[in-house]
């Protein structure tokens, strides 16, 4: 069976970028995992999208996955909201491996201002170099 990798989409391109990551290794099973409630998550978006779709629950267990099958959770942001935040815990409670993808220089477009990528994660992955300076002056580990 291969390992499991759960991809948080947010928003309507995130789809397109599970993907590009899922064509770069064959060999392993993804799963998207999104919000129901969110407003681009329509029928037809859904049916366009060809993995497994998890719904996001509000529960204690947020994810209907056995955790055991789960190698690792790719977070397309990690703001400090209810649906990450609760995704993350159950990340955590299972000693999952969380992986955060920054998809734009947003701190050297928000001059440092906008940071949705606050929570603690085990890797960030950073759009450039100076993302990267950013993030180490905000406090995130440079090992992160």
């Amino acid at each position: 069976m291969p390992d499991t990798v759960l991809y948080y989409a947010v928003g309507p391109v995130h789809p397109r970028n599970l993907r590009l990551i899922a064509s770069g290794l064959p060999a392993w099973d993804f799963k998207m995992v999104y919000e129901p409630d969110a407003h681009w998550m329509t029928d037809a978006a859904l049916g366009a999208i060809p993995f497994e779709k998890i719904p996001l629950g509000k529960g204690a267990d947020p994810v209907a996955v056995d955790p055991r099958t789960v190698k690792a959770v790719v977070f397309s942001t990690i703001q400090p909201r209810r649906a990450p935040v609760a995704l993350l815990k159950w990340v955590m409670q299972h000693g999952l491996t969380s992986i955060a993808i920054e998809e734009s220089n947003q701190i050297a477009l928000n001059d440092g201002v906008v940071n949705n990528y606050l929570l603690p994660i085990n890797h960030l992955l950073v759009a450039s170099p100076h993302e990267r300076e950013g993030f180490i002056a905000a406090g995130v580990a440079a090992d992160r």
